[in-house]
């Protein structure tokens, strides 16, 4: 009898251990699933996306400095064309008028 009732006790954790495997089988095929690792993947993008301007607000409150030097000097690259004109007409006006000054 005592082997009767160790078989059945061996077959009765069998079968809850393959129940615990086929459920954790199936934990596994949903989180494979090409549709959950997608929809994953996307909420991963848009949280990083989300997070990057509020990165950048922490750095520029860190160091207000160095932002607004680079900010500047990014201005004025996009400014060099009209910002040459400017300082290239100026630059005309005045040495016609210290020249007007020197003929006197």
């Amino acid at each position: 009898m005592s082997e009767h009732q160790n078989y059945r006790q061996a077959s009765f954790r069998a079968d809850q251990r393959k129940a615990i495997l086929l459920s954790s089988l199936g934990d596994a095929k949903a989180r494979l699933a090409p549709a959950r690792l997608m929809a994953d993947a996307k909420d991963k993008v848009i949280g990083a996306v989300t997070a990057i301007p509020n990165i950048g607000v922490e750095k520029a409150r860190q160091r207000p400095l160095a932002v607004g030097s680079a900010v500047g000097a990014f201005l004025i690259y996009l400014f060099r064309r009209p910002l040459g004109t400017f300082f290239n007409r100026q630059y005309v006006r005045l040495k016609h008028i210290y020249s007007e000054n020197d003929d006197a």
